[in-house]
Protein backbone atom coordinates (compact mmCIF):
# COMPACT_ATOMS: atom_id res chain seq x y z
CA UNK A 1 0.00 0.00 0.00
CA UNK A 2 1.24 3.22 -1.16
CA UNK A 3 1.64 5.83 1.32
CA UNK A 4 0.56 9.18 -1.15
CA UNK A 5 -1.36 8.88 -4.13
CA UNK A 6 0.69 9.79 -6.90
CA UNK A 7 -1.45 11.84 -9.29
CA UNK A 8 -1.88 13.96 -6.28
CA UNK A 9 1.92 14.37 -5.37
CA UNK A 10 2.73 15.23 -9.20
CA UNK A 11 -0.16 17.78 -8.98
CA UNK A 12 1.27 19.18 -5.93
CA UNK A 13 4.59 19.33 -7.32
CA UNK A 14 3.79 20.80 -10.63
CA UNK A 15 1.52 23.78 -8.31
CA UNK A 16 4.87 24.45 -6.41
CA UNK A 17 7.10 24.55 -9.23
CA UNK A 18 5.12 26.58 -11.62
CA UNK A 19 1.90 28.09 -9.80
CA UNK A 20 -1.13 28.25 -12.16
CA UNK A 21 -0.25 25.10 -13.94
CA UNK A 22 -2.68 22.79 -11.66
CA UNK A 23 -6.13 24.62 -12.12
CA UNK A 24 -8.44 23.13 -14.13
CA UNK A 25 -10.01 26.45 -15.68
CA UNK A 26 -12.58 25.83 -18.10
CA UNK A 27 -14.31 22.32 -17.58
CA UNK A 28 -16.68 21.62 -20.65
CA UNK A 29 -20.26 21.32 -19.86
CA UNK A 30 -20.00 17.37 -19.51
CA UNK A 31 -17.60 16.80 -17.72
CA UNK A 32 -19.64 16.77 -14.09
CA UNK A 33 -22.19 14.68 -15.90
CA UNK A 34 -19.15 11.73 -17.20
CA UNK A 35 -17.09 12.05 -13.57
CA UNK A 36 -20.70 10.78 -12.22
CA UNK A 37 -21.37 8.15 -14.43
CA UNK A 38 -18.16 7.34 -14.12
CA UNK A 39 -17.85 7.06 -10.70
CA UNK A 40 -21.15 5.28 -9.99
CA UNK A 41 -19.91 2.78 -12.60
CA UNK A 42 -17.30 1.67 -10.42
CA UNK A 43 -19.19 2.13 -7.59
CA UNK A 44 -21.70 -0.47 -8.97
CA UNK A 45 -19.09 -2.45 -9.95
CA UNK A 46 -17.82 -3.13 -6.94
CA UNK A 47 -14.39 -1.52 -7.77
CA UNK A 48 -14.95 2.17 -5.80
CA UNK A 49 -16.26 1.04 -2.36
CA UNK A 50 -19.15 3.50 -1.91
CA UNK A 51 -18.52 4.96 1.84
CA UNK A 52 -15.34 7.27 1.13
CA UNK A 53 -17.36 9.15 -1.78
CA UNK A 54 -20.41 9.67 0.28
CA UNK A 55 -18.23 11.02 3.02
CA UNK A 56 -16.48 13.12 0.91
CA UNK A 57 -19.21 14.68 -0.70
CA UNK A 58 -21.51 14.87 2.97
CA UNK A 59 -18.10 16.44 4.33
CA UNK A 60 -17.46 19.28 1.16
CA UNK A 61 -20.65 20.06 1.40
CA UNK A 62 -20.91 20.80 5.63
CA UNK A 63 -17.42 22.71 4.45
CA UNK A 64 -19.32 24.35 1.71
CA UNK A 65 -22.29 25.23 3.34
CA UNK A 66 -19.62 26.62 6.76
CA UNK A 67 -17.71 28.69 4.52
CA UNK A 68 -19.79 29.74 1.50
CA UNK A 69 -18.18 32.32 -1.15
CA UNK A 70 -19.01 36.06 -0.96
CA UNK A 71 -23.17 36.60 -1.96
CA UNK A 72 -23.69 32.39 -2.25
CA UNK A 73 -26.18 31.37 0.65
CA UNK A 74 -24.47 28.22 2.31
CA UNK A 75 -27.38 25.96 0.94
CA UNK A 76 -26.12 26.45 -2.72
CA UNK A 77 -22.77 26.38 -2.05
CA UNK A 78 -24.12 23.25 -0.27
CA UNK A 79 -25.20 21.66 -3.39
CA UNK A 80 -22.65 23.19 -5.53
CA UNK A 81 -20.22 20.65 -4.22
CA UNK A 82 -22.03 17.99 -6.54
CA UNK A 83 -21.81 20.15 -9.60
CA UNK A 84 -18.17 20.93 -9.37
CA UNK A 85 -16.15 17.71 -11.96
CA UNK A 86 -12.61 18.19 -9.99
CA UNK A 87 -14.47 17.14 -6.63
CA UNK A 88 -16.74 14.64 -8.26
CA UNK A 89 -13.35 13.27 -9.71
CA UNK A 90 -11.40 13.16 -6.45
CA UNK A 91 -14.11 11.74 -4.53
CA UNK A 92 -14.53 8.54 -6.85
CA UNK A 93 -10.92 8.70 -8.58
CA UNK A 94 -8.47 9.66 -6.38
CA UNK A 95 -9.97 9.43 -2.37
CA UNK A 96 -11.76 6.67 -3.29
CA UNK A 97 -8.29 4.45 -4.47
CA UNK A 98 -7.61 2.12 -1.85
CA UNK A 99 -4.33 1.70 -2.39
CA UNK A 100 -3.74 5.09 -0.85
CA UNK A 101 -6.88 5.23 1.75
CA UNK A 102 -7.72 3.82 4.47
CA UNK A 103 -8.34 -0.41 4.59
CA UNK A 104 -10.87 -0.14 7.80
CA UNK A 105 -14.98 0.72 7.23
CA UNK A 106 -14.83 3.80 9.65
CA UNK A 107 -11.62 4.88 8.91
CA UNK A 108 -12.55 5.20 5.51
CA UNK A 109 -15.30 7.16 6.13
CA UNK A 110 -13.60 9.29 8.14
CA UNK A 111 -11.33 9.64 5.21
CA UNK A 112 -13.84 10.55 3.43
CA UNK A 113 -14.90 12.85 5.69
CA UNK A 114 -11.64 14.73 5.99
CA UNK A 115 -10.82 14.48 2.22
CA UNK A 116 -14.25 16.46 2.11
CA UNK A 117 -13.89 19.01 4.75
CA UNK A 118 -10.02 19.44 3.50
CA UNK A 119 -10.97 20.17 -0.17
CA UNK A 120 -13.09 22.83 0.50
CA UNK A 121 -11.59 24.54 2.94
CA UNK A 122 -8.38 24.74 1.79
CA UNK A 123 -10.11 25.67 -2.02
CA UNK A 124 -10.92 28.89 -0.12
CA UNK A 125 -8.03 29.28 0.70
CA UNK A 126 -5.71 28.58 -2.48
CA UNK A 127 -8.11 27.37 -5.30
CA UNK A 128 -6.82 24.22 -7.45
CA UNK A 129 -3.97 24.05 -5.10
CA UNK A 130 -6.05 22.79 -2.31
CA UNK A 131 -7.62 19.66 -3.51
CA UNK A 132 -3.95 17.83 -3.83
CA UNK A 133 -2.79 19.13 -0.46
CA UNK A 134 -5.93 18.20 0.85
CA UNK A 135 -5.81 14.83 -0.34
CA UNK A 136 -2.04 14.26 0.63
CA UNK A 137 -2.96 15.10 4.02
CA UNK A 138 -5.48 12.78 4.07
CA UNK A 139 -3.06 10.14 2.93
CA UNK A 140 -0.84 11.00 5.57
CA UNK A 141 -3.03 10.11 7.96
CA UNK A 142 -4.76 7.26 6.60
CA UNK A 143 -2.73 4.68 8.39
CA UNK A 144 -3.47 6.29 11.56
CA UNK A 145 -7.34 6.57 10.93
CA UNK A 146 -6.75 2.72 10.52
CA UNK A 147 -4.83 2.08 13.23
CA UNK A 148 -7.45 4.39 15.60
CA UNK A 149 -10.40 3.32 13.93
CA UNK A 150 -10.45 -0.21 13.00
CA UNK A 151 -13.09 -2.38 14.36
CA UNK A 152 -11.98 -4.91 17.29
CA UNK A 153 -12.53 -8.14 16.79
CA UNK A 154 -15.20 -9.81 18.87
CA UNK A 155 -13.67 -13.23 20.69
CA UNK A 156 -16.06 -15.99 20.17
CA UNK A 157 -17.05 -17.77 23.65
CA UNK A 158 -17.24 -21.17 23.23
CA UNK A 159 -20.09 -22.81 25.27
Amino acid sequence: QALFNPAMAGLAVSGLMLPGTADPASWSAWAAPAAWLGGCVLTLRGIVRWRVPLAFFVGAAVAAALLPPAGISPWLAALAVASHPAWILCAFFIAGDSTTGCLHVRARLAFGLGCGLLVVASDRWQPAFGLPMAVLAMNFLAPWLDQRLATPLRKVLSP
